[in-house]
This record gives C-alpha cells, structure tokens and sequence, in this order.
C-alpha cells in the first residue's frame, strides 16, 4: 500500500526509510528553493530516525523542528515539493505504526492459549465420601481416628523415640563386646 504523490510505502519503517534515502525533488533556481545540502542532510538524519524506530510522535517533532535555508541563485529543492513529501512521510509513519486502539483490538482478536490439561490428576475415580460435619466431631467417623495409635507423633514424642532407639542400638553394641 502507498500513499499519495510520492508513493511512500506504509508496510514498514524499513521500506519508509529506504524510500526516505531515494527521494528526489523538483530542482528550482531564480525563485525560492530549499538549500539542497540542508533538505539531504536532513533527510539523512530523518531516515536513520526512523530506522532506530523513533515512534510517531518523535518523528512528527523532527519534521516540525525542521528548519532549511533557503536560496533563490543556488539551485535547490521546489519548496512546495519538500514540504509535501514530509507531510507524507508523517501521514506513512501514522500507517506503519499501530495506535493503541489497534493494539488493544489485536490483542483481543488474538487466540486465547489452549488450556492446559492437569495431567497429574485421575478426574475418573470417583471422590471418597464426605463424612457430615457431625459425625467427625462425634468420632463415629471413619475419618476419625480409632485410635491414638493412628494418629501422627508430634516432634517432641518423634525425637523421644529416636533418643530411645539409639540408646537401645547403644546397649545392644556394648552387649555384644
């Protein structure tokens, strides 16, 4: 896709800039005219703005900023020419460049990920029953325990324990020589 006059494209700021670097203007001599060597060297520092890829804005506030010498003797660039090409040059960086409300429509249009699949669980067993409320408190439950004998060792009777193996391990060894 292009645009107007010049033809400048709006599918990239690679192909902007490039048709940024082959730009040529209607030459004028004897009546006012852009110093050539300001116009080139502009569109030099124009061009390698856009390729960095200066947003929008920053581009719009160069080509604004922008201030060419004029000459009537010298040969330079059909005022009227320059001025219309970087006006399109703005109209192209506007196309190339997305706005947020077109990245916020991308955004939604783009696929939702496929869900992912927990493998880890077996969905097809049925769940345990859920004993009522009531019944766990009462200890008619079997979820309750029957006896203090199921019921897990706090640290304190963990670490007895241990204490009581070693100091039996200890005898049996001592036994022994």
């Amino acid at each position: 896709m292009t645009s107007s006059r010049f033809g400048l494209p709006t599918t990239g700021k690679g192909d902007l800039a490039d048709a940024i670097a082959n730009a040529k203007f209607v030459h004028v001599r004897m009546r006012a005219g852009y110093n050539q060597d300001d116009v080139d060297n502009y569109l030099d520092e124009l061009e390698e703005l856009i390729r960095v890829g200066a947003s929008l804005q920053e581009i719009k506030g160069s080509i604004d900023a922008a201030l060419f010498n004029t000459t009537r003797v010298v040969v330079g660039y059909d005022v009227d020419d320059v001025d219309e090409f970087l006006d399109e040059v703005v109209a192209a960086a506007a196309a190339v460049e997305p706005s947020p409300l077109d990245l916020l429509a991308a955004h939604y249009a783009a696929e939702a990920p496929a869900p992912r699949t927990a493998n880890h669980y077996d969905f097809s067993a049925p769940a345990p029953p859920v004993p009522p409320l009531a019944e766990v408190l009462s200890g008619n439950s079997p979820a309750a325990p029957a006896d203090e004998g199921e019921r897990p060792l706090t640290r304190r009777e963990l670490r007895r324990r241990r204490e009581e193996a070693a100091a039996r391990e200890a005898a049996e060894a001592a036994a022994e020589d």
